[in-house]
C-alpha cells in the first residue's frame, strides 16, 4: 500500500520506474513460492540454496526501500521548487504592474508634450503667414572708388593730410581686397611725409614694399623712402634704395627719376 500511494506522489518518470521495480519484484517473489513449493518435494540439501536465494530477495527488497526514500526526498525538493516558482511569479507580475504605471506616465507626459509642440506649431505658422517687417531705409554706402578719390584729393591737392589719412584707412578697412588698396597704403605713407612725420613715413612705405614686393606701386615707395633718407641726411641709405628702384623697376618712370636722383648725389 505504501508503494502504491507514493506511486501516485511522485513524478511520471519517478513512478513509472517503481512501478516496473514492484512488479520485477513481485515477479520473483511469484517464482521463490513456486521454488519453495517444488523444493518440498526435493532433498533437505537443497535448502541452504533456498535460503540463500531468499536472503537475496531481502537485501533486493531492502534496495528497493532505499530507492523509494531517494524518490521521496526528490519529490519534497520538486515541490520546494514549484513553490519558489511561484513565488518568482508573483514578483515578476508585481514588476509588470510597475511598468505598466511607468509607461502609463511617460505616455501622458508624451501626449502633453506634443499638445505644447503642435501649439507652438501653430503660432509659428501664424507668424509665417504674417509679410516680413519692412527694414529700416539706410542711405546706401558710396561706391568703394569714390572713398578712395576723397581720400586722394584731401592729401595730393588740399594738403589736408590728417582728414585724407583718415579717409584712405577707412577704405582700407572696409575693402582690403581692393585694387586702389595698395595705392591707398602709398598715399598715407606719403600724408606723413607731407607732415614731415619722416619716421612714420618710412614705415608705413616699408610695409607695403615687404607685403607687395612685386607691385608696381612698390617702385614708388622705394623712391619715396630713398628722398625721405636724403631729407634725413642719410646719403649712402638713400642712394641704396635708388640703386634698388634702377634695378628692381628699369622700365618704370620711377627708374628714370632714381638716375635723375643719383646724378645729384
Amino acid at each position: 500500500m505504501l508503494v502504491v500511494v507514493c506511486s501516485g506522489c511522485l513524478p511520471a518518470s519517478g513512478g513509472e520506474t517503481l512501478t516496473r521495480e514492484v512488479k520485477e519484484l513481485k515477479r520473483r517473489l511469484a517464482n521463490t513460492e513456486l521454488d519453495v513449493v517444488a523444493l518440498r518435494k526435493t532433498p533437505e540439501s537443497r535448502e541452504q540454496e533456498i535460503f540463500a536465494r531468499l536472503d537475496s530477495l531481502g537485501h533486493e527488497l531492502a534496495d528497493q526501500q532505499n530507492a523509494l526514500a531517494t524518490l521521496r526526498v526528490e519529490l519534497q525538493s520538486l515541490s520546494g521548487r514549484l513553490e519558489d516558482t511561484g513565488h518568482d511569479r508573483q514578483l515578476l507580475r508585481d514588476d509588470i504592474d510597475l511598468l505598466k504605471d511607468d509607461l502609463g506616465l511617460r505616455l501622458t507626459g508624451l501626449e502633453n508634450r506634443q499638445s505644447s509642440f503642435a501649439d507652438a506649431l501653430q503660432k509659428v505658422s501664424q507668424k509665417l503667414d504674417q509679410p516680413p517687417p519692412k527694414a529700416p531705409e539706410t542711405e546706401p554706402l558710396p561706391a568703394p572708388e569714390k572713398v578712395y578719390d576723397l581720400g586722394l584729393d584731401l592729401i595730393q591737392h588740399k594738403g589736408e593730410f590728417l582728414e585724407g589719412r583718415k579717409i584712405l584707412t577707412t577704405f582700407l578697412a572696409q575693402f582690403p581686397d581692393h585694387p586702389l588698396a595698395v595705392n591707398a597704403r602709398y598715399w598715407i605713407g606719403e600724408s606723413y611725409y607731407g607732415e614731415k612725420n619722416y619716421d612714420q613715413a618710412l614705415l608705413t612705405l616699408q610695409e607695403l614694399v615687404q607685403t607687395f614686393p612685386d607691385h608696381p606701386k612698390a617702385a614708388a615707395a622705394l623712391l619715396k623712402q630713398a628722398v625721405v633718407l636724403q631729407a634725413l641726411d642719410h646719403k649712402n641709405e638713400s642712394r641704396f634704395l635708388l640703386e634698388q628702384v634702377i634695378e628692381r623697376f628699369p622700365l618704370s618712370e620711377e627708374a628714370a627719376k632714381a638716375k635723375a636722383r643719383l646724378t645729384d648725389l
